[in-house]
This record gives structure tokens, sequence and C-alpha cells, in this order.
């Protein structure tokens, strides 16, 4: 069964690991309107063009009789896609910077169960994403995944993750309210960097490397780590309890 990411629309109900199909008859894309190559570490295809022109696409879940495990930053970096829908087969994407700053209709994004990390610059610039939702299948959250997304106010980061990483979240200015998990034992250099509406976090026990600059320019922020608050002038302390 097909997992959707509706850039635009973000329509999904059940985010379970089956996740939506796609539209009844709507059938995948013709394989030569794709270029890929082959993904040794993840041991299938990885799309890196789509030539075709239609706004809403079906990515086949075989190509060359190896299944499609990743969509690359530039696979739909050109056209006016909106939706894709993705098949089970696919472990992880990177929605690139470009591309994503071409979404200006985002205003929710459910990212679909399956996916193992979001990547560089994944849903960069996507300046009216307002929440995402991210499942318990990712492990890591990469370099400016989410950065300078100005809408945003929330993000649910399930006990999978383990890492956030440099700038995730950087310029999020409208980032009020965020959970680290449990799971999450390192937070990159800039990741909060300028949330300045960011006013409170709870940074878990086991995280035990956080980047100098994390929460940089959050002036109102209180930060609690192992049942001590940190006020914005106190983050060297805080940065310090946690690197050791």
């Amino acid at each position: 069964m097909e997992k959707l990411f509706a850039a635009a629309c973000a329509s999904e109900k059940d985010n379970s690991p089956q996740g939506n199909v796609a539209p009844k008859g709507m059938e995948a894309e013709p394989v030569e309107l794709f270029k890929y190559d082959y993904d040794a570490e993840n041991q299938g295809i990885r799309l890196t063009d789509y030539s075709g022109e239609k706004i809403k696409v079906k990515v086949p879940d075989k190509i060359d009789g190896e299944p499609v495990v990743g969509i690359s930053a530039t696979c739909f970096e050109a056209g006016t896609i909106i939706e894709v829908y993705f098949p089970a087969t696919v472990k992880y994407f990177v929605w690139g910077g470009k591309k994503s700053t071409n979404l200006q209709t985002d205003t929710q994004t459910i990212i679909p169960y399956g996916v193992t990390s979001i990547g560089y610059e994944a849903f960069k610039g996507c300046s009216r994403l307002t929440s995402v939702t991210i499942p318990d299948s990712v492990t890591s959250i990469g370099s400016s995944a989410f950065s300078e997304c100005s809408s945003l106010t929330s993000v649910t980061i399930p006990n999978s993750v383990t890492s956030i990483g440099d700038y995730a979240f950087y310029k999020c200015s409208s980032l009020t309210s965020v959970t680290i998990p449990d799971g999450v034992t390192s937070i990159g250099d800039y990741a909060f960097y300028w949330c300045g509406s960011l006013t409170s976090v709870t940074i878990p026990d086991g995280v035990t490397s956080i980047g100098s600059s994390a929460f940089y320019g959050c002036s109102s922020l209180i930060a609690t780590y192992k049942g001590i608050q940190y006020n914005y002038s106190q983050r060297g302390e805080l940065y310090d309890a946690i690197n050791g």
C-alpha cells in the first residue's frame, strides 16, 4: 500500500505503517520519466530526476526489478509537483531546498511512515509550513532539514529520533513548541538558532552532545536539563553541563 506525502494539501488521515493509498485508478508514472541510480547501502533504486509534467505523481515501487528506496534532492526540483505518492519501499527522501521554496501552499506535512531519515535541506524555506508530524520510523533529522520555515509553530519529534542535525530548525522564528524525545543523544550546532518565539524546552538526560550555538538568539528561552532550569544568559552553563 502506498504512503502519501502530500506536499500541498497533506490529506493523510492514517499515520500507520500502511499509510494512505493513492487515489483509486491512479497509475504509477512510467519508468522512462525517471533518472535513477543504485543505492548499494539501502539495496535499491534512488530516483534522481523526474521529467514528467504532472502535478500529482505516483512513484513506481520497482525499477529494473529492484525496489525504489530513496528520493534524492534533485528528483522533483523542476516543475510544479504538489503531491507525491511514495511506495512502501521508500526508506528516505531529500526534498531539496529549491523545490521546497516552490511549495508556497504548504501548511501541514505528514511525513510517511517508513522514512528513516529526513535529509539535508529537506524542507528548507517552506515559508507557509505551520506544522509537521514525523513518524516513529525516522531516526535522524538532517542538517538544515527545516531551516527558515518561518511559519512553523510546532513540530512533533518521535522517540525513535536519536540526533538533531546542525541548523535543523535554524531561524524558525515562529516555533513556539518543540518536544525533544528521550531517544535524542545529540543536538547539532545552530539547531534552534534564532528561534525567537521558543520560550521553553526540556532537554532529555540522555543528550550528551550539543552545539555551542544550538539555542543562540532564543532570548526568552528557559531550558530544563536534569531538573535544572537555565535562562538564555546561562546557556553557556547549559552547554557545559551537557557536554561535560
